[in-house]
């Protein structure tokens, strides 16, 4: 077993960038694709969300998943998986994935 330095919370991170990213999703087609997993007042505002809101749930898609890149890196550099030249470079390779928008 990999990492563990943060009691696994890292992946929290993932889950709320995944949580926003469905949102923005839904911002974007219109429609809810499970729509018992939103409340009443998510719909109505991502239903009349202007381009600037979708744009900021955008950004923020992308810095979570940033967030979560090093987040996952640190901790296994901490718990010993990674040394410096391996966390270093699959930093970068990850980070460089969500800016090509493959992540």
């Amino acid at each position: 077993m990999s990492g563990g330095y943060f009691s696994f919370d890292n992946y929290k991170i993932d889950e709320v960038a995944e949580r926003v990213e469905r949102l923005l999703h839904a911002a974007l087609n219109g429609h809810f694709d499970d729509d018992d997993r939103y409340s009443s007042w998510e719909k109505k505002l991502i239903a009349n969300a202007p381009t600037e809101l979708k744009s900021t749930f955008n950004d923020a898609v992308i810095c979570l998943k940033k967030a979560a890149v090093y987040a996952h890196r640190i901790d296994w550099l901490l718990s010993g998986d990674d040394g410096e030249e391996s966390f270093l470079k699959r930093l970068k390779e990850q980070l460089n994935e969500i800016d090509k928008g493959k992540n």
